[in-house]
Formats: structure tokens, C-alpha cells, sequence
């Protein structure tokens, strides 16, 4: 197979991978025709709560009684989302640089091998090419590129939330029909 493409999202704690941690996250894998072929990922425990962003954690919607009802180890979450990117050409995302240096500091703190560098394609640049772009003050957040393309967005904000809708923008920008 070639072409595959793996699309990651995460959520964390902060913005700063040394200092905050991945709590959320999931890939999918599809094809050239962008089916979706495989799925990842998961809900990990917020260990470092006094290092996280109160306005991190209300972004996606931590609560630790939630949480707590799904969570599962990092190093439990990790390998299956692990081996997704490995069998991938390209990682797919919105701001993927992001989701990059998340996987790769997750991964260091529970000691795995970060994954191996992909070709990525940032779903604003698409849009860019496309002279698509949405309203407000960030027209090429993944929120706003999802109004512009018809996308509601899940009530719920999750990493298994934001790569279908990633995937769903960059099909609409590509002409791709579900």
C-alpha cells in the first residue's frame, strides 16, 4: 500500500510539550481515496494537575469524574497510535506540528521511540491553495474551516472528534464526497 495518510489529534494540558501533557488522543488512518481504514486512541489520566491550563483542560472538556470513566495508561494508548502513524506516508492535521512534538514528548515520558517524521499536510494550507477560508479572527482554526464547510463539530471536544472533522475539511477542500 502507498499513500496512506494518518490523521492525529491531541489534547493537552498547555501549550508547551516539556511542561504539559498529552490527556486525549487518536488517530485515524485512511487511504488514497481517503477511506477510513483503522482507528486509535484514547483518553489518558491528567497526572501533572498542577502544572495544567485551566483554559486547556475547559477547551476539551476535562472533568476528572469523566475522565475517569474511559481513561486508560498512556503507554496503553500509545501503541496502538504508534504503530497507525508508522504505516503512514503523511500525517494529516490541523496545525499538525502540534500534535508532532505531543506524540514525541508522550512518547519520550513513558520511554518509546518517538515516531519516525512523516510529510505533513496542514489542513490550512489546503485551504489556502482552495482560497477557502472561514470567518473571525482565526479563519484557518479547524472550527472556522468546519463552518465554511458545512462540518458541525460534535458538542464534545476530543482528539476521535477533531481528526473526523480534519478529515472531513480536507475532503470537502479536495472534492472528495463521503
Amino acid at each position: 500500500m502507498h499513500d496512506l495518510i494518518v490523521i492525529v489529534d491531541t489534547e493537552t494540558t498547555g501549550f508547551d510539550p516539556v511542561q504539559h501533557e498529552v490527556i486525549d488522543t487518536h488517530a485515524v488512518l485512511v487511504d488514497q481515496s481517503l477511506k477510513v481504514l483503522f482507528e486509535a486512541g484514547g483518553r489518558s489520566p491528567l497526572l501533572h494537575p498542577e502544572r495544567a491550563s485551566a483554559q486547556a483542560l475547559q477547551v476539551n472538556g476535562w472533568s476528572r469524574a469523566e475522565w475517569a470513566k474511559t481513561e486508560r495508561p498512556l503507554i496503553a494508548v500509545l501503541p496502538p497510535v504508534l504503530a497507525l502513524i508508522e504505516l503512514a506516508d503523511w500525517w494529516l492535521g490541523s496545525f499538525p506540528s502540534f500534535d508532532v512534538r505531543f506524540v514525541a514528548a508522550a512518547c519520550r515520558s513513558v520511554g518509546f521511540e518517538p515516531p519516525r517524521a512523516k510529510k505533513m499536510i496542514d489542513i490550512k494550507d489546503v485551504a489556502k491553495a482552495a482560497h477557502v477560508c472561514g470567518a473571525g479572527k482565526r479563519p484557518y482554526s479547524l472550527e472556522a474551516l468546519c463552518q465554511k464547510c458545512g462540518i458541525t463539530l460534535a458538542d464534545t471536544h476530543s482528539a476521535r472528534v477533531d481528526c473526523y472533522a480534519t478529515l472531513g475539511v480536507y475532503m470537502q477542500l479536495r472534492g472528495v464526497s463521503r
